[in-house]
């Protein structure tokens, strides 16, 4: 976990508006996307225009180079790669067990193994096992992060080449960039989002605690802890970069959650998904929310938001009157664990890279279904919303 700065591209400008917690980056401006990542060729970034050079254009080739699809790509092409020294193995297993506390390395070894266990004899069978990718990642992570050449505003700005990601580590729902391109202050006009969170998570209720909307709770300050079950304020030490227990989600909280917005948020969810006593409906929540200060992404405080939530989830009503049943029965047997279709509808992103077309036609038809069928409260909720 490092510090990450929003940089957002659009096909109109791109550039960082916000600033680091030490300030050794302070954004503020954008330059026309074509020329992000180019060289600055003047002593001072005061006053625009400004002259740069640019050894190729910004496109979607570069955003696609930062996406996390690039990077599993590669991990998985070094399997191929075996290490022979049992003195690097050794090293290794001693490093990997030194760092078994901190959540990166309990998320890996959760996601290469799913009946990974805390126990020493495991955790060493686990780093044997899969030695290669560990060790990959280990030694090839700073050499296969892309980076750009960056430069900000200001009287002394520098050309510093910069390592880039899509930002999925830090917010993956979209709300807070939108909130931030639109912030124009603090007398900025309210704003209605509705947000779509494709998340791996199933929407469940474990021990009598309802686990939802994960990806949007740091928004609200909230961390899930996995091995508590239990939703929880990110602490002092979290927050702080200089920490080894900081994460980087800790510094991206954008609204208020004094009167517990993020629970009302989650029963909200739970609530409607499981309509009737059994998970049958679309899950939703409508909400108003109040924007706090955020210098990481420069976002003022005392903005109206109303967020109309959906997230991934078991939808009964849709998959209860599939006609083909064929598709039923695999979609059944995936989400009781078949390879196919497996954890339909919360796919996950890292045991699987590319979807084949029947698991990914059966999502986009979910969501339609979820979106225009008359049958679908879902349907009329979103209309009114919008309308």
């Amino acid at each position: 976990n490092i510090v990450q700065l929003p940089n957002q591209v659009t096909p109109i400008a791109g550039g960082v508006k916000g600033e680091t917690p030490d300030k050794q980056i302070i954004g503020g401006g954008l330059v026309e996307s074509y020329g992000v990542c180019s060289t600055l060729d003047q002593s001072a970034a005061v006053t625009s225009p400004v002259d740069i050079t640019i050894d190729q254009n910004y496109s979607l080739i570069d955003i696609v180079s930062t996406s996390s699809a690039f990077f599993a790509q590669l991990v998985t092409s070094l399997y191929i790669n075996h290490l022979k020294d049992e003195e690097k193995k050794l090293s290794l297993a001693k490093s990997i067990r030194q760092d078994i506390s901190h959540d990166g390395i309990k998320n890996l070894f959760k996601n290469i193994k799913r009946e990974f266990k805390n126990e020493e004899d495991e955790i060493l069978k686990v780093v044997e096992e899969h030695l290669e990718q560990i060790s990959a990642i280990h030694d090839l992570v700073g050499k296969i992060v892309p980076t750009y050449n960056y430069w900000q505003l200001g009287e002394n700005p520098k050309n510093t080449e910069t390592k880039y990601t899509d930002g999925g580590t830090l917010e993956n729902t979209g709300i807070l960039g939108i909130i931030a391109q639109t912030d124009e202050g603090e007398n900025t006009e309210p704003l209605k989002i509705l947000a779509f969170d494709n998340t791996e998570t199933p929407l469940i209720k474990k021990d009598g605690k309802i686990i939802a909307a994960g990806q949007v709770a740091p928004l609200f300050g909230i961390d899930y802890d996995e091995t508590t079950g239990e939703y929880q304020a990110f602490s002092s030490e979290q927050k702080d970069p200089t920490n080894s227990k900081f994460k980087a989600t800790s510094l991206i909280q954008i609204f208020d959650n004094n009167n517990d917005e993020f629970t009302q948020l989650m029963n909200g969810l739970h609530n409607t998904n499981f309509a009737g006593g059994t998970q049958s409906s679309t899950p939703y929540h409508e909400i108003e929310v109040t924007t706090l200060q955020n210098d990481l992404a420069n976002i003022s405080k005392n903005r109206k938001v109303t967020l109309l939530y959906t997230q991934n989830a078991k939808i009964g009503n849709w998959q209860d009157n599939i006609g083909d049943a064929t598709l039923k029965s695999q979609i059944e047997a995936g989400q009781n664990g078949s390879s196919d279709f497996k954890a339909f509808p919360n796919y996950s992103t890292i045991e699987k890279i590319g979807l084949e077309p029947k698991e990914s036609n059966a999502l986009s038809q979910m969501w339609a279904w979820a979106i225009c069928d008359d049958s679908s409260e879902f349907k009329a909720k979103v209309k009114a919303f919008v309308g």
